[in-house]
């Protein structure tokens, strides 16, 4: 079909493309949209709808053959049972009708982290991560992170800045056709980027959970960025809205010790918050190993990450040869660059510090043709 030669052609692509160079020389940001929160929801990503709309297509047409293949019942009990916020639901309605495909799969989209869950085409390192929060000497937060994706999304990355009677409300980056947050941060308030979690529920407990209006993963942050204005505030949310799916959600702060990963199940139950030390002393003060930082990919901190996907050993090694008293958004580019912790699944860099209102979002392995500016 028409379909399935346009999916085939598009993983062609992808997989004769080459990728950014991890060094620092040429580094590329991600194209800057502005969502404005005052228009109607259908019209607030037409913008970047229509930049995208065909690897968009192409994208969805993927996710059909994925998912559909494999579990059509999954994908239409999560479908017709979810309960979303109308809102999110009329973004996406305009998104279809930009993109002229329905609303029930542009959906599927943005359920792509919890519909991952029953593939078995997608491997759990092509929706892996790295996210790092760190506390210089002087008591500055920063946070990066890696995002490790199917490489089918590269194209679709873009960086969103949310507005609200013309003030900046958030800025994040995310995938067109998608209205989540993948990374996302409120300027003077806090940071946020979430990593997958390798789930245990199973199919019932999926489809309960969004009939009962659990968040769907990247919506989660996007909430939080509306409607929180700081650390304590967005460490309390996170750690108790309920999830469809579980996961990792790593925060940064503006104040020294405002930094935490936040181990997630679907419900609030068995929430674990991994935080800095209240007050991070210089490495001179005699420190241990990750007391000024705290590293996450995608297991629990407490426990080994197996030895076929351990990038948490590597990212803390770099941390600690860098030094507390060296970090900046530069050296912190330089542990993301570092293999395996930078790897053929990384699409996109994102570095900020929320207390001077810093955001940078890069792109990594591309599509050769998204690379031109």
């Amino acid at each position: 079909t028409m379909r399935n030669f346009r999916v085939t052609s598009f993983f062609l692509i992808i997989l004769a493309a080459g990728g950014v160079d991890a060094n620092v020389e040429g580094k590329k940001q991600l194209k800057i949209y502005t969502i404005d929160l005052d228009a109607a929801p259908e019209e607030r990503w037409r913008a970047v709808a229509e930049d995208h709309k065909d690897y968009i297509r192409a994208l969805l047409d993927a996710c059909d053959l994925i998912f559909e293949m494999e579990n059509p019942s999954v994908v239409k009990q999560i479908t017709q049972g979810i309960r979303l916020p109308s809102e999110l639901v009329s973004e996406m309605k305009g998104i279809a009708s930009v993109v002229g495909v329905p609303y029930e799969r542009v959906l599927v989209g943005n359920l792509f982290y919890e519909l991952s869950r029953f593939s078995n085409i997608l491997t759990f390192s092509e929706r892996a991560c790295t996210s790092i929060v760190a506390q210089h000497s002087n008591g500055t937060i920063y946070h990066a992170r890696n995002q490790d994706y199917p490489r089918l999304f590269a194209p679709l990355m873009v960086r969103v800045r949310f507005v609200q009677k013309g003030e900046l409300v958030f800025t994040g980056t995310t995938f067109a056709g998608t209205v989540g947050i993948m990374t996302g941060m409120v300027a003077n308030g806090f940071g946020v980027s979430i990593d997958a979690r390798a789930d245990q529920g199973n199919i019932t407990q999926f489809v309960q959970a969004a009939a009962a209006g659990a968040s769907v993963f990247p919506f989660i942050t996007r909430q939080v960025l509306s409607s929180c204005a700081n650390y304590a505030d967005a460490l309390s949310r996170f750690s108790t809205i309920p999830m469809i799916s579980r996961g990792y959600l790593i925060l940064s702060g503006i104040n020294p010790g405002e930094g935490a990963v936040i181990t997630r199940n679907a419900s609030a139950e068995g929430t674990d918050v991994w935080s800095l030390p209240s007050a991070s002393l210089p490495e001179a003060a005699g420190n241990s190993s990750q007391e000024w930082f705290r590293v996450e990919t995608n297991y629990d901190h407490d426990a080994l990450p197996p030895s076929t996907d351990d990038r948490r050993d590597p990212a803390v090694r770099a941390m600690e040869a860098t030094g507390q008293e060296n970090i900046s958004l530069a050296t912190l580019w330089s542990v993301l660059s570092t293999p395996p912790v930078f790897n053929k699944h990384t699409i996109h860099t994102d570095l900020l510090v929320s207390a001077w209102g810093e955001y940078r979002s890069y792109k990594r392995h591309v599509i050769l043709a998204q690379q031109a500016p």
